[in-house]
């Protein structure tokens, strides 16, 4: 096996022997999430925004420090104030993290 398949076998484990220890995994969260590290909420762990695959620990961090000026006004407002890319946008959308963000903060007059 690869370094890195021993590696996703590690994490497997892991969470296996958290959920037998009577731990749920809460899905990422935007807002919540810390950049690297399993966050413990109650009787379930967050999981870290790096965690998604695709979306490494410096766009992380990024995101982390934009959230703490102000809540993030729409996905434009992740790329910019973040610095992510769209597929970033697009990984943190398939993981549900940005349901409620418009696309961009532009008015709609017509439509």
């Amino acid at each position: 096996a690869t370094a890195k398949e021993k590696a996703k076998i590690a994490v497997i484990e892991t969470a296996r022997e958290m959920v037998m220890r009577g731990f749920t995994f809460l899905p990422v969260d935007l807002y919540h999430s810390a950049v690297d590290e399993f966050l413990i909420s109650g009787s379930s762990l967050l999981p870290p925004l790096a965690a998604l695959p695709g979306l490494g620990a410096a766009v992380a961090e990024n995101i982390v420090t934009a959230r703490k000026d102000r809540p993030f006004s729409s996905q434009e407002d992740i790329r910019i104030r973040g610095h992510a890319s769209k597929s970033v946008l697009e990984i943190l959308a398939q993981h549900g993290c940005l349901s409620g963000l418009p696309e961009s903060d532009q008015l709609q007059l017509f439509g």
